[in-house]
């Protein structure tokens, strides 16, 4: 789930952020003592930011707490906008498995390639204090109340979850980069479900997946299967696989168990 740009400043200004079901977000409203019962709808619609508090404070008074005083705060000094410079700018809100906020991962593309950054409390290239490691699965809170043995797809990064999730799959992703994996405790989610791991297709990517594969059959999960996408581009991923036509379920029938012998990892089963 992406989050319009101008909004994330905002979220990060509130405390108890949550998503709702029906799209945008609930939390503590700021005009009032809330603590309990987050009574403030926040929403962007249509260019437009909507608030709402179901305890009756007044739209302006929340606003004149909420809105920036600069519409684009939270971008970095370096990449702030030129005339002659398109940025598109891509905001991946990391939820718990509760749905409560925790951070935002934002992507911005540009002419010189896409860069990365996170935003915390307001606070831009920063977690605050958070490991990056124990960041929740990106839209690991789809997986809340998800009945046992269901299949889900585990990608490396927001986009390709994004992609998979938009065909109606369960899908999720990592947030450590592929130097890195998610710790157990970020992975604890994916133990009750039959799990496929889609790595980028490059040797970072796959090694990446590997060790979560050797990490998950550690936490007892039900033994992972790796995708197995013979044709891939360098870097091809779920993304990718999808924009060029192919069908879903071809790639799940051909996606094989990972193995392991007396605990050491066998070569990859990438083709």
């Amino acid at each position: 789930m992406s989050v319009h740009p101008d909004l994330v400043p905002i979220l990060n200004k509130l405390q108890g952020v949550r998503n709702k079901s029906n799209g945008g977000f609930i939390s503590f409203c700021p005009a009032h003592e809330d603590r309990t019962h987050r009574s403030l709808s926040v929403d962007w619609r249509d260019g437009k930011l909507l608030v709402k508090c179901f305890s009756g404070c007044s739209g302006e008074d929340i606003l004149a707490i909420i809105r920036p005083t600069e519409p684009h705060e939270t971008r970095p000094q370096s990449l702030r906008r030129k005339p002659d410079v398109e940025i598109t700018k891509t905001v991946y809100p990391i939820l718990g498995q509760d749905g409560a906020y925790v951070a935002c991962h934002v992507r911005e593309d540009g002419p010189e390639g896409k860069r990365y950054y996170w935003t915390v409390n307001g606070e831009t290239h920063t977690l605050g204090g958070l490991q990056l490691v124990d960041l929740p699965l990106y839209r690991v809170e789809a997986l809340r109340g998800l009945p046992r043995g269901q299949h889900v797809w585990l990608t490396e990064g927001e986009k390709a979850a994004d992609a998979l999730y938009a065909i109606g799959e369960y899908a999720v992703g990592t947030v450590t980069g592929a130097s890195a994996i998610p710790s157990e405790e970020s992975l604890r989610p994916l133990l009750l479900h039959f799990v496929t791991l889609w790595a980028d297709n490059d040797a970072q990517g796959k090694q990446h997946m590997e060790r979560i594969a050797a990490r998950l059959v550690h936490l007892k999960a039900e033994r992972p299967y790796m995708v197995v996408w013979a044709e891939a581009p360098e870097k091809g991923d779920a993304f990718d696989y999808l924009a060029s036509g192919r069908d879903i379920a071809d790639m799940a029938e051909e996606s094989k168990v990972w193995e392991t012998t007396h605990g050491e990892r066998q070569p990859s089963l990438f083709r």
